[in-house]
């Protein structure tokens, strides 16, 4: 018999527990949502999407391990020229999306597609494995040779699927906790990042599972041995937790298994560390077969000033530094952490409402603290909780740290108090695969609630979180595109005289002329349409005292033409456009309210105007 027989058939007849209705309920809620942004979401307007979109098509071409450069069809990377990210800051004539916009790309070229190169070198430091389901689907699309924006969303969707299986195979797993689980699945954060091409879809999910069935072989009262079917099954899960997303803590958590599970204390430590070896065993051998590839990666990151070898061994000698960046770290930045965790979706650029991902915060609290049914979590099980997620937690912020601090940005903390010192390039949404483990530590039988009122206060917040989340993309991409396009970067005269700049789907009332021919916009004005008084006020455009200004709070200094304030990234090309002397502060406020462009390209002395 194979190990893949035997693999299928312990999966499909492991005795499970019985799953409560209502968890079954919700998850169709959570496929609904996740359909919405599959499709809502414009290509590419996830973070790193292009690159995980590449890495999947790579891998249909038989490259497990990744090529250094990645062949990929012209029409791939000429959607990404189409759909540029962050789409949100783009132009509003480009962030405006009409059926135009995607009728282009479901036409198939009748000839042989050409190809172009890509250094994917961040998304091939992945294994294959978070990619199969997406390189599957791309693969079965090129088969029947469907058009590109097709093969890009049945990538996505096979994604989407494949996230939900695991979740169901877990909320078949799991002996209590189901409300906590969906509660986290249906985070809008989880649910765009799930029905995207990002490799998160699969991470999440085999997260999810080996937890689930780590708490079943902990608290489910339904058998006394572990069976060598639960082995396996125990088996396959910390393999994929390896190879998609590896965290040897979640794994740690085998040790709160009874001991009246196993025929003696031997058999109990002889588990336990044949499964750390068991997951440490692929991620290490990966590390091997895929040793080429990071050190593409590292020579990368020496070249943009990261060393990544220096910045290890930094850890080691300055670890109380670390902590203390980490500590800082949370105090500056918890509220975007947290809503970076909840929802800021699109390219990290659209966020919830603060109050909003505060509200789920706390219903996801609320949960965790009275909805545990059966299990009696012991106070030794909190701390372990505890410290699995500690663990996990400092380790992303080492791992980041290791791939993002510059060689000058170490010199810098290494001279200012630690008091003050933050580390870079964490997002929360790293947070959420051992969110469970999180969760789990506040959970007690003492304060247990009604079911209904949970599902209720979840339904409720997470109706508001998904539908708020939702309406925001709608209004950045696709609310009245067609009449905004048209009329953006446009200036109209009302039948009062007063003039109004239209911009990204707001009017802006412009209060003199002087600040009109400030704005240096290259179209006339127009009378206003009746239609004018229906498009949402924005903030009224400052009395501009000049075409250069800068903020009283902060050092970028921005050029103002055709309505938009333009960033001037240094000194010499602002000294090449000679207006150094003619820079005006104006309040954050007034800044914030005039359009954001492009920034000012590299110009000489003979091209300034």
């Amino acid at each position: 018999m194979s190990l893949q027989h035997t693999l299928t058939v312990s999966l499909t007849s492991e005795k499970t527990t019985d799953t409560p209705r209502f968890a079954l309920g919700l998850l169709l809620i959570a496929a609904a949502f996740g359909f919405a942004f599959l499709f809502l979401t414009p290509p590419y307007q996830v973070p790193d999407e292009y690159s995980h979109f590449a890495r999947a098509i790579g891998i249909t071409s038989g490259h497990c391990v990744a090529e250094p450069i990645t062949r990929l069809p012209k029409d791939v990377e000429d959607m990404a020229f189409a759909f540029p990210w962050p789409l949100e800051l783009q132009p509003a004539t480009r962030r405006w999306i009409t059926k135009s916009d995607y009728s282009r790309w479901l036409h198939r070229s009748l000839t042989k597609p050409a190809l172009t190169s890509l250094r994917n070198t961040a998304a091939n430091l992945y294994t294959c494995v978070p990619y199969l389901p997406s390189a599957g689907a791309i693969a079965v699309a090129n088969t029947f040779k469907l058009p590109p924006l097709a093969v890009f969303y049945l990538g996505r969707l096979t994604n989407l699927v494949a996230f939900l299986l695991l979740i169901y195979a877990s909320l078949r797993t799991l002996p209590d906790f189901h409300v906590q689980l969906l509660a986290l699945v249906l985070m809008p954060m989880t649910l765009q990042q799930a029905s995207s091409l990002s490799a998160d879809a699969v991470t999440f999910g085999f997260s999810f599972f080996l937890l689930s069935y780590i708490l079943k072989l902990i608290y489910d009262e339904s058998f006394d041995m572990i069976s060598e079917r639960q082995i396996l099954i125990l088996a396959f899960a910390v393999i994929g937790n390896s190879l998609t997303k590896f965290n040897i803590w979640l794994v740690l958590l085998i040790v709160l298994i009874p001991a009246k599970r196993f025929r003696n204390s031997l058999t109990r430590w002889t588990f336990v560390v044949g499964f750390l070896a068991l997951a440490c065993a692929p991620a290490l051998l990966w590390q091997i077969i895929n040793a080429p590839n990071i050190r593409l990666f590292i020579n990368e990151r020496l070249s943009s000033g990261v060393d990544v070898a220096a910045n290890t061994k930094f850890v080691r000698s300055h670890f109380n530094l670390v902590m203390a960046g980490i500590y800082n770290s949370f105090r500056v930045a918890g509220m975007s952490y947290l809503t970076m965790f909840v929802g800021k979706l699109g390219y990290l650029t659209i966020s919830l409402p603060s109050w909003l991902a505060v509200s789920y915060i706390l219903c996801l609290l609320f949960i965790a603290a009275t909805q545990t049914a059966r299990v009696h979590v012991l106070t030794s099980h909190r701390l372990w909780f505890a410290f699995v997620s500690v663990a996990s937690l400092i380790s992303i912020f080492v791992l980041l740290f290791n791939f993002e601090a510059s060689v000058s940005y170490i010199s810098y903390i290494t001279h200012i108090p630690p008091s003050v010192v933050t580390l870079p390039g964490v997002q929360g949404r790293y947070f959420i695969p051992f969110a469970l483990a999180a969760l789990l530590i506040f959970s007690n039988c003492r304060l247990r609630m009604p079911t209904s009122a949970a599902l209720l206060s979840l339904v409720l917040v997470s109706g508001a979180a998904n539908l708020t989340a939702l309406h925001l993309i709608w209004n950045e991409h696709y609310r009245n595109a067609e009449l905004n396009k048209w009329w953006d970067m446009h200036v109209f005269q009302r039948a009062d005289h007063k003039l109004f700049l239209v911009a990204n789907g707001t009017t802006h009332y412009i209060p003199n002329a002087s600040t009109l021919a400030f704005l240096n916009l290259h179209t006339p004005v127009s009378q206003g349409p009746p239609e004018l008084d229906s498009i949402p006020a924005g903030t009224p455009i400052p009395n501009l005292p000049g075409r250069v200004v800068r903020a009283e709070h902060e050092p970028y200094v921005y050029f103002i033409d055709d309505g938009q304030r333009h960033h001037i990234p240094n000194q010499s090309i602002l000294s090449a456009m000679v207006l150094a002397d003619q820079i005006r502060i104006i309040s954050d406020q007034e800044l914030a309210s005039i359009p954001l462009g492009a920034p000012v390209p590299p110009r000489t002395p003979s091209t300034a105007h």
